[in-house]
């Protein structure tokens, strides 16, 4: 007979599932379009190409992508399937952690919280590989912890190897993962070590000597001050928010702000209910989101794969919490009265506790999301179908396309030849300083200089230059200064206010000056007009 806990970890995954499908066909996003146009590369040559480059990042997310666009077709939806699929898998192997240590309530309501939470669902459907990330770091804790508690058998020994295999593959997925791994080895060491010190103050002086050691060759050394830059460093477009320590909190509170405000509680009883789970969970999730919090570089992805441990802990704090006020309501009288009617009390103290939960903001997120609407602070995404008709015939026969938004432009024009902006120009430091960088992704040049510009505008007879409106102004992707210079060129290219795209075009018959010296030092990008015609 199938168990209780198989048929709810089944229910869990069909959930997770249900929930994907509503976000499956979203307009695809900048960071997922990588994958897509990689995985297009791979079907046709073998290799993760986008335009004349090639995309590695996270590969093996890029080869699931391909084949599931050689199964399902190539669109956005299908390229989402493995993320949602990979992601299925959390909620009910969260259960069955949870479970697994006689917490069967603490259990399920930390799956149903994980499963309807918008950091999660969002990441459901991102066709990238944070839930592979998630997955992978869940399962090697959840391994790694069962081998904690029975070292012997050599299958426990195995499946330790298993999970710590497990979690240097999301560490190789995303590097932040470290900071989960900083939270974990302490929690599994730590009562080997207060056996071995336990007692023996010599002990103590060695584990402090030790520690003190550790610490002075990793400071004295040259890994340091690598590690920390990296640490400390954050790509223009995540510079807004590099010394706001209490960005994560901040979010947290925006969309729990009764759970978050309990978590101290929460927390301690989740301790007293499940003293190892609760320790591994506080442990890891504690410490990522110290680390991240102070980190340059963020953002809510970021911590998607700790998400999982603080629904953990405020599962089983709000299932111990129930359990002490039980005695509470049953010294409660069975009926109260409100405006001359006699009310059940249980009933309606159940329906209160019921509503603390729905009244949190998380649900509007969530419901927000899966129906494709925006909420009053987000920007709208941009509709690149509705502007269509009109760019098409434009970047079929200019002689240069230029945008801030290379990936879409190559998605739904099949054309990007120069890129500009500063976000993407910065991220390429390790080239040396010129005007023009060329991107390994695509293989196209990449510019952020004003002058470089002119020179392209200058020198092409024909072009269209392309970005989103939410671009204008961005300091990182198309400042002022440079939408003022493009208007001396060209003229504004009028599409639906809807789509969200900006767009410029320029033509004419003959070479802008003297312009011969800037066009010789602009970089290759396709058979360009002879300079006597430029």
């Amino acid at each position: 007979m199938v168990s209780h806990r198989l048929v709810t970890a089944a229910a869990l995954f069909c959930g997770a599932l249900l929930l994907g499908l509503f976000g499956l066909d979203r307009v695809p996003g900048h960071d997922e379009l990588y994958h897509l146009l990689a995985a297009r590369g791979l079907l046709a040559t073998g290799e993760p190409r986008i335009a004349d480059g090639l995309y590695t990042r996270g590969e093996i997310y890029t080869w699931l992508v391909a084949l599931s666009l050689r199964l399902f077709g190539d669109s956005p939806g299908a390229a989402r399937v493995p993320a949602l699929l990979v992601g299925a898998l959390i909620p009910p192997l969260l259960f069955l952690w949870l479970d697994r240590s006689g917490q069967r309530r603490a259990a399920l309501g930390a799956a149903l919280l994980l499963l309807v939470s918008p950091f999660f669902v969002t990441m459901l459907v991102f066709a990238r590989f944070y839930t592979l990330q998630m997955a992978a770091f869940l399962l090697g804790v959840v391994l790694l912890h069962a081998w904690w508690e029975h070292p012997g058998p050599w299958r426990r020994r195995l499946a330790a190897l298993l999970g710590a295999a497990s979690i240097v593959f999301a560490v190789w997925l995303q590097p932040v993962t470290l900071f989960g791994v900083v939270g974990l080895v302490p929690v599994l060491v730590a009562p080997w070590w207060f056996r071995f010190v336990r007692g023996h103050p010599r002990r103590w002086l060695l584990l402090v000597l030790v520690l003190a050691a550790g610490a002075a060759v990793l400071v004295g050394s040259e890994v340091w001050q690598p590690l920390w830059e990296r640490y400390r460093r954050a790509e223009v477009f995540a510079q807004r928010f590099a010394e706001a320590p209490w960005f994560y909190h901040l979010w947290y509170q925006l969309y729990y702000p009764v759970f978050w405000g309990l978590t101290p509680l929460l927390v301690l009883l989740a301790l007293l209910a499940a003293p190892m789970v609760a320790s591994l969970s506080l442990g890891i999730f504690a410490t990522t989101f110290l680390l991240a919090s102070f980190a340059a570089a963020k953002g809510l992805r970021y911590l998607a794969f700790v998400q999982p441990f603080l629904f953990a802990l405020w599962g089983l704090g709000l299932a111990r919490l129930a359990q002490l006020a039980a005695p509470l309501s049953a010294r409660l009288p069975p009926r109260f009265t409100f405006a001359g009617l006699e009310l059940p009390t249980r009933p309606l103290l159940a329906l209160a506790l019921v509503a603390v939960v729905l009244v949190q903001p998380f649900w509007v997120r969530t419901i927000a999301f899966l129906a494709d609407q925006r909420l009053p602070f987000e920007a709208p995404d941009p509709d690149w179908s509705r502007a269509l008709p009109q760019l098409r015939p434009w970047a079929q026969r200019v002689e240069v396309v230029v945008t801030t938004v290379d990936v879409y432009a190559l998605y739904f024009l099949g054309r990007h030849d120069i890129g500009f902006g500063a976000s993407k120009y910065e991220e390429l430091r390790d080239q040396p300083a010129a005007p023009f960088r060329r991107d390994p992704r695509t293989g196209r040049p990449l510019t952020a200089d004003l002058a470089a510009l002119e020179a392209v505008l200058r020198c092409y007879r024909s072009g269209l230059f392309l970005a989103h409106r939410t671009d204008r102004g961005n300091p990182a992707l198309l400042p002022a200064a440079a939408e003022r210079l493009i208007r001396r060129y060209a003229r504004p290219l009028e599409l639906p206010p809807e789509s969200g795209i900006l767009a410029y075009v320029w033509q004419r018959t003959g070479a802008v000056g003297d312009a011969a010296e800037a066009c010789r030092r602009l970089p290759p990008i396709r058979p360009a007009p002879p300079a006597e015609e430029r």
